[in-house]
């Protein structure tokens, strides 16, 4: 029992419910992007995929429910900045960073592959 516990309270936290990235360039152009799981469905940006993903963008998608990495920079700069908003339940992670550097770069590689997955999903 005592490990069920455990297990349920970490994977309860694990996956989100909803994730947004929302990010500006230094122009003030925008962009956002939400994925989000209900009721067993993948949706990508209002586009479903479906109930099963492939292993490559299933381990896309648990990268990015899991949040940004350390590595990106909390503060302002100019190239623009970036808010990741992890929902899960009612709990909600806001992180605030910077966009530029490698882990920005890694993170919107991500998010580009899951992009030209949905794109190309019937």
């Amino acid at each position: 029992m005592k490990y069920f516990l455990i297990f349920f309270l970490f994977s309860s936290t694990a996956l989100a419910d909803q994730v947004i990235l929302d990010r500006t360039n230094h122009a003030g152009l925008r962009v956002t992007d939400i994925l989000q799981k209900e009721k067993g469905e993948y949706i990508f940006n209002g586009k479903t995929l479906g109930k099963k993903l492939p292993a490559n963008i299933d381990k896309i998608w648990k990268d990015l429910n899991r949040g940004p990495s350390k590595d990106l920079k909390k503060k302002a700069c100019h190239s623009g900045e970036m808010t990741y908003i992890v929902i899960a339940g009612k709990k909600e992670r806001r992180h605030k960073a910077c966009t530029e550097g490698k882990a920005y770069a890694e993170l919107i590689k991500k998010v580009d592959d899951l992009r030209s997955y949905a794109k190309g999903n019937p």
